[in-house]
């Protein structure tokens, strides 16, 4: 039967992503794969929008579970894809006919009512016999994975991640009041209010790009930039000095997308402590910084990017060199199908 099953990950990204990861994947595995694209992830421009996003991560994945049969392998990309893929098979207690590999899976809990039904539906969907692997984007977080909610360690493995070499496209110039300016941009677990605060009485021209970020905390020096898409988000990194990074919680896996995209640019990183990043994808003083969660220290790693053209060179030329190296898409495939053959392909 398995014979006629297509392998399949499962996407919530544009056409040119996934053909470079099952590229990857289809080279380290040796195995055919297909990409099933549901489409979920929009800006979160309004609360609807928000709330639009989670009902599909929850309704996509049931015509998955419905069509299941034609599946031998399933590989989420999307996580949530994957997570509720198991918990449709836990919940409808379906004959077990998928081998599941879960990908950058992040729990971050909650408090209140709505939290403790949080870590509930993540035990429910991940500690069960549907999920195969489990695959983090930082090493210290099988740990958080464990502790909540008992998976088997075997199950838990570390793979980093990779995205599109974005520096090799055609980026269109745009107007931008700001040169040469720190660039902060994420959504997830990210410190807007240290950044602001530290940065906001100084010189340092900053750009913070991230669809909730509060607007109205704009300064003379700090932009905030709320309607960016990914696409236009390439000519801010193709233009900034350098990125910053500064997480809530350090536990948690987070600006892996960032850290990857600056290399392809070329730009280093400056982490402020602590991240997991640091222990993951940091190289101190080759790829990038890291710096406590001091004020003058930060002023101090950014300032010296600017005055130091010699040490700013030779940072740049590492970034895109670990980047061609590490953390193409393709290598991030090809991580993935290597996984895939050894753990789950019975030879």
């Amino acid at each position: 039967m398995t014979d006629n099953r297509h392998n399949v990950v499962l996407f919530d990204n544009d056409p040119q992503e996934y053909r470079e990861y099952i590229a990857g994947i289809k080279h380290g595995s040796k195995m055919k794969w297909d990409a099933v694209r549901l489409k979920a992830n929009e800006p979160q421009t309004s609360k609807w929008k928000a709330v639009k996003r989670y009902i599909k991560y929850f309704v996509l994945p049931l015509h998955v579970y419905m069509v299941r049969h034609n599946y031998n392998i399933i590989v989420g990309w999307q996580s949530f894809y994957a997570t509720n893929f198991a918990f449709y098979c836990r919940l409808f207690k379906a004959k077990k006919e998928n081998k599941l590999v879960i990908q950058h899976c992040v729990y971050k809990p909650k408090i209140g009512i709505l939290g403790e039904l949080y870590k509930r539906y993540m035990r429910f969907a991940l500690n069960n016999e549907y999920v195969d692997i489990i695959q983090t984007d930082a090493k210290g977080y099988a740990k958080v994975l464990q502790d909540s909610f008992n998976i088997p360690k075997e199950k838990i493995m570390f793979a980093q991640f990779g995205v599109i070499d974005f520096a090799s496209w055609d980026i269109p110039e745009k107007s931008n009041d700001f040169k040469d300016y720190v660039l902060c941009i994420g959504r997830s677990n990210r410190d807007w209010d240290y950044i602001i605060e530290t940065l906001k009485d100084t010189d340092i021209p900053v750009v913070i790009i991230c669809d909730t970020a509060d607007k109205s905390k704009e300064t003379d020096n700090i932009k905030i930039l709320t309607d960016i898409d990914n696409e236009e988000s390439l000519f801010y990194f193709k233009n900034c000095k350098c990125t910053l990074i500064a997480v809530k919680d350090g536990q948690l896996s987070s600006g892996e997308t960032v850290f990857c995209q600056q290399l392809a640019f070329g730009k280093p990183a400056i982490i402020v402590k602590p991240c997991s990043l640091i222990n993951n994808y940091l190289i101190e003083g080759y790829n990038g910084v890291s710096v406590e969660r001091d004020a003058d220290e930060l002023i101090r790693a950014i300032r010296l990017m600017y005055q130091d053209q010699k040490y700013y060179k030779e940072l740049t030329d590492n970034c895109r060199k670990d980047f061609e190296e590490k953390y193409t898409l393709f290598r991030h495939g090809e991580k993935m199908g290597k996984l895939v053959k050894k753990y789950l392909v019975i030879e």
